[in-house]
């Protein structure tokens, strides 16, 4: 039975008596009229309700913008740890450390700007990201200085379109002998740890006035070039005591400096070519 039933004969049910078999057969139909409302309003309230929910997913939502900015800051920081200035064949540019590859790469433009012969010889086939196949247009030899460590580095050359920086340092420079890198949170710390010992001198004569410090200049072996580190010594020449103060000295093109101490009450004098 419907509403319709239920209205068109309310005036004859107001009529029946009271405990009448009509009465209370009407009166069963009525609760039966109202369960079925009150069903049909509670799921309306659920249908508006998923509907909602089904709205706010569908809404784009701040935290995933955020975090995807912040990813992207994230990335660029990144990024410029390993974008650095360094030297090519003395010329000044910048480049990015890929601790990752095995080969230095090197735009064609900037290769042709700095005029180096390239070789066809022996060129590999290589592979990119997503195994993408690159193939060199050649290669040369050239001097790469990083944060006064100059290493002598095959480079491969390559379309300017496959990679991003003027110049990719892989592990033909990464990987020398003797070279020490240094990951903190913003930079890369290029240091070159000595196997062996380098003999200094001083460069010219000079006198240090009594219980001072002063810098003096020295030359290497081999124009040895990168950091040493002076673990801090006493000598004596003719009697006369000073002290090399310990630390890690530069030296570039097996020039440098450190620092002496004057440790008694009267000038002394060092020699060229002696310390």
């Amino acid at each position: 039975m419907d509403d319709s039933y239920y209205n068109n004969n309310k005036k004859n049910l107001s009529q029946t008596p009271e405990g009448s078999p009509t009465k209370r057969k009407h009166r069963r139909h009525e609760n039966m009229v109202k369960k079925q409302r009150n069903k049909g309003s509670k799921d309306r309230r659920l249908d508006t309700a998923a509907m909602v929910d089904h709205m706010r997913n569908q809404e784009p939502r701040c935290y995933d913008r955020h975090a995807s900015r912040s990813k992207s800051h994230a990335n660029n920081l990144f990024d410029s740890k390993y974008l650095i200035d360094l030297k090519l064949n003395g010329t000044l540019t910048q480049g990015y450390v890929d601790l990752g590859s095995q080969c230095t790469l090197l735009r064609y433009s900037l290769a042709k700007q700095l005029n180096l012969p390239l070789s066809n010889e022996n060129l590999p086939v290589m592979r990119g990201i997503g195994d993408n196949i690159v193939i060199p247009l050649g290669s040369a030899c050239i001097d790469i200085e990083i944060q006064n460590i100059i290493e002598k580095v095959n480079v491969f050359i390559v379309g300017d379109s496959v990679i991003k920086y003027p110049v990719l340092i892989g592990h033909s420079f990464t990987e020398k002998p003797g070279i020490v890198i240094t990951k903190t949170t913003d930079s890369l710390i290029f240091k070159r740890h000595c196997t062996g010992k380098q003999l200094l001198v001083c460069r010219e004569s000079i006198t240090i006035e009594p219980g001072q410090m002063s810098i003096v200049s020295v030359s290497s072996e081999n124009d040895y070039s990168g950091f040493i580190y002076v673990r801090g010594s006493l000598r004596r020449i003719d009697g006369d005591d000073y002290y090399l103060m310990a630390g890690e000295y530069s030296i570039k093109n097996g020039n440098g400096c450190i620092l002496v101490q004057n440790l008694i009450n009267k000038s002394i004098f060092i020699a060229k070519d002696t310390l």
